[in-house]
């Protein structure tokens, strides 16, 4: 049974997020596994480091640090074209 996509990333971001308002409030942070990749000023900056640091075929996690959060899921590139049915 494959675990739904980003369900570990998504635990992780729920387990730093509280901590990490008060220092990175309206931050974009990049999540892979349960590693934090790292904190950006804009979602830009957090999108174009995470392909940086992963790739551009790995998927990574991609949040805003904020009080009261909504995830936003946004298609992956696959070979130059937009996977418009990112989940698998």
């Amino acid at each position: 049974m494959q675990a739904a996509m980003f369900e570990v990333e998504y635990a992780a971001f729920e387990q730093v997020c509280t901590r990490m308002v008060p220092e990175h409030e309206g931050n974009y942070v990049v999540i892979r596994g349960t590693d934090i990749l790292g904190v950006y000023p804009t979602a830009v900056d957090a999108f174009e480091a995470g392909i940086s640091k992963v790739g551009v075929d790995v998927p990574f996690l991609l949040e805003r640090i904020c009080r009261r959060h909504r995830t936003v899921q946004v298609p992956r590139y696959v070979n130059g074209f937009v996977d418009a049915d990112a989940r698998g």
